[in-house]
């Protein structure tokens, strides 16, 4: 995408407060684990402030509830938003139901690349997701403005320029925040990573010391 010298004047600003309000966050917990699971809420607080603005701005968004198109596809999200989803969903009912429904999603999603992810997310009941409130970036930024596009296989989806490349800074603000002190972050499938964290109790250990405690997406292992 092309920028005139103005947009990219204002994505730059945008990346580069992001970064101080993380850190500013970061300041306020001791942990650093505790630290870097709290960024997260207002990671997504930003996504979605950005698409509230668009919206404020007149321009339509096609997404609305029921709508499920993007969510056939392969759904990713980053380490912290692995910890902070299973934080959040050990303190509701019904998590022994929704381990159960993930470890029959992962062995089949185990090692698919995204041009051969076919499958639900394991989060979606009814078209609808069942973890809306807390769900990942990825989920909160995607949009498109045409619904005909999105029941179309193999459309582009056309998205706000704004919106989206604002959106995509994010993430990249988050993990040079997590890097200076030492939390490694990388792309995850959500539901795989998702069963870890609620079933393996060293998992937020090992990420503590550095480690990457789920298996990242196929294109990213071994970079």
């Amino acid at each position: 995408m092309q920028f005139s010298p103005y947009e990219q004047q204002d994505l730059d600003r945008y990346y580069t407060k992001a970064i101080n309000e993380f850190k500013l966050k970061l300041k306020m917990k001791r942990n650093k684990t505790e630290s870097g699971i709290s960024l997260i809420r207002l990671l997504h607080e930003k996504v979605d402030k950005l698409a509230k603005n668009v919206s404020r701005a007149g321009i339509v968004l096609a997404c609305s509830r029921g709508c499920s198109s993007c969510c056939k596809i392969r759904v990713e999200a980053l380490t912290p938003e692995i910890f902070y989803m299973a934080d959040q969903l050990k303190r509701r009912s019904g998590v022994d139901k929704i381990i159960t429904q993930l470890e029959k999603y992962s062995k089949v999603a185990k090692g698919l690349k995204m041009d051969e992810h076919r499958l639900e997310c394991p989060m979606l009941h009814d078209n609808e997701c069942s973890i809306y409130d807390i769900r990942p970036m990825m989920c909160r930024r995607f949009h498109s403005l045409s619904i005909q596009a999105c029941r179309t296989e193999g459309a582009d989806i056309p998205q706000n320029g704004e919106l989206a490349c604002k959106a995509m800074a994010l993430p990249k603000a988050l993990k040079k925040t997590y890097a200076d002190i030492g939390l490694s972050v990388g792309q995850h499938e959500l539901g795989q990573a998702l069963l870890v964290a609620l079933t393996k109790d060293s998992a937020l250990k090992e990420w503590s010391e550095g480690e990457v405690p789920f298996d990242l997406i196929p294109e990213e292992e071994g970079n």
